[in-house]
């Protein structure tokens, strides 16, 4: 068995009042054994001396203790209104005493001769009587605490199972308006501003704390002189003893002047965000018009010097085709040179388109590129972009395969239709390894039009139509050769053109596959 003195983790003050003085050293050793300190007196008057001026755990009394009995002593305790833990001690034939000592206030009785087991198991039973006592004081001391602080801090009602008001503090009328009295009984539609606080708020509000879930939420409520009132609320279940539904308390915050002082923050933002959206938008526009104004003069610059090396090129080449030079050494070397010329052409129409396409990314950014609604017949297109590209397909050992349904003709913009399917084209010859399939099939709702190389292809499809961009990351197969705004143009232009476009892996080439598809009857918007 633990002893006493591993029990209290403070000193423990026994007093023993018995003028037998066996009995009072035998108890005293028992005790002084448990760890106990005890202090054995056989006068009732120097015994109360002493416990006036110690704190004292527990209390042993003999039935006979000097010149007064051992009752009058209790008596004597009592009304000092201490409330220590009293046993008295007894022969067997004085049991005749209990029931005064019981009116009296005695705790517990032990019997005489003492028994050193049954004493201690009355200590040990005492001392938890005691400290259970100690935690329970301690708890309410605690408890009385919370509740004080809660009530500086919050508004504070309960309510029972119903939502009837059985409780207020004093905060809730100071801020409310209304006394303690005509509050309990009533509900809190009281107070209720059912205009601002919506029925949906109230019908979840129950919910929640009817399935014993704690609800948190804002309430638009009214003072008794009308004025509006915000709580900021928490309401939580109590449940009884056996796990049932108790009442409810709410704990509420005043936010009145919070919130205004947000909203008055909030419409001043959004005025500062207007004022600053305004300018923002003149600066775009002045920046707009500044870009166009370059793009157009730094363009000009550009394609006139760029026609001139076009046409100056092919007239070269024209001249040179004209010339018999098959019985001169100079034969070979015209077909280097018109080679070559060829070569300066195509980069030179290269350039030219690039040009285009940056101008018109730039159209579509500001949104002013429109489309022009006219009949295209697709085997006729299929027939220019071929023709364009003849000397890169010869430059560039194509072998090019078209395959066009007849008489497949759509509703659309044919220079942007152009526009989209030379860039697509400019893209396959560039990464081709020298195989190209060109085809279109349509019927009386949709068409189709489907571009394959076997190239390298390209894996990750997923940004190669955002302007800059050509996938040159590490899922990238094919090296870039290109500046990416084309098929930034390619994409924009379909959703002009409401043409869907699919890029993959073509299953006859291997490489790339790039299909254009919408209904025949009408593609784009008119202008």
């Amino acid at each position: 068995m633990k002893s006493l003195g591993t029990i209290f983790k403070d000193s423990c003050n026994i007093l023993v009042l018995d003028n037998d003085d066996s009995s009072s050293k035998r108890l005293a050793l028992a005790l002084k054994i448990m760890g106990a300190n005890v202090n054995l007196f056989d006068d009732a008057n120097d015994a109360l001396e002493f416990y006036k001026e110690n704190s004292i755990t527990m209390i042993f009394i003999g039935i006979e203790c000097g010149p007064k009995s051992g009752l009058e002593f209790v008596e004597i305790l009592k009304r000092l209104d201490r409330k220590d833990f009293i046993i008295l001690m007894f022969e067997q034939d004085r049991s005749e005493i209990l029931v005064d000592a019981l009116e009296l206030g005695v705790n517990r009785f032990i019997q005489k001769p003492l028994q050193i087991k049954k004493l201690q198991n009355l200590v040990f039973e005492i001392h938890e009587n005691i400290t259970s006592q100690d935690q329970i004081l301690k708890k309410g001391a605690l408890l009385e605490e919370y509740k004080l602080a809660t009530d500086k801090a919050f508004i504070v009602s309960v309510t029972d199972p119903n939502g009837i008001i059985t409780s207020v503090n004093n905060k809730f009328c100071e801020v409310t308006g209304y006394r303690r009295d005509e509050l309990i009984g009533k509900s809190h539609l009281l107070i209720s501003n059912r205009q601002i606080t919506s029925e949906d708020v109230i019908r979840e509000m129950w919910q929640t704390i009817n399935s014993l879930q704690v609800w948190h939420g804002r309430f638009f409520d009214f003072t008794k002189t009308g004025e509006d009132i915000i709580f900021e609320t928490v309401i939580t279940p109590i449940l009884d003893e056996t796990g049932h539904l108790k009442e409810f308390i709410a704990f509420r915050q005043d936010v009145t002047e919070f919130v205004r002082i947000g909203r008055e923050l909030k419409r001043h933002e959004e005025s500062q965000k207007m004022r600053d959206l305004t300018l923002k938008r003149k600066h775009e526009k002045d920046l707009i018009k500044a870009k166009d104004a370059f793009l157009v003069i730094f363009t000009h610059e550009l394609k006139t010097p760029l026609n001139s090396i076009i046409n100056f090129s092919e007239h070269i080449a024209k001249q040179l085709e004209k010339e018999d030079f098959t019985k001169s050494s100079l034969g070979k070397k015209r077909d280097l040179l018109l080679e070559e010329i060829n070569i300066i052409k195509e980069s030179g129409r290269e350039m030219l388109a690039n040009i285009e396409n940056l101008l018109d990314a730039s159209k579509m950014k500001d949104g002013i590129l429109e489309a022009t609604l006219t009949t295209v017949y697709l085997c006729d297109i299929l027939d220019t972009v071929e023709v364009h590209f003849k000397n890169m397909i010869k430059i560039n050992s194509i072998k090019l395969l078209i395959k066009c349904s007849k008489n497949c003709k759509v509703q659309t913009d044919y220079e942007k239709l152009n526009k989209i399917l030379t860039n697509l084209f400019s893209n396959a010859i560039k990464y081709s390894n020298g195989t190209i399939i060109l085809g279109v099939k349509c019927d009386g709702y949709s068409f189709e039009i489907l571009i394959e190389d076997n190239g390298d292809g390209i894996e990750n499809t997923d940004k190669v139509f955002e302007l800059f961009e050509q996938g040159n990351n590490d899922t990238m197969k094919r090296e870039t050769k290109g500046t990416g705004v084309g098929l930034y143009v390619v994409g924009m232009m379909c959703k002009l053109l409401h043409i869907d476009i699919e890029l993959g892996r073509s299953k006859k080439l291997g490489g790339l596959f790039v299909r254009l598809s919408g209904k025949n009857n009408y593609v784009g918007g008119l202008k």
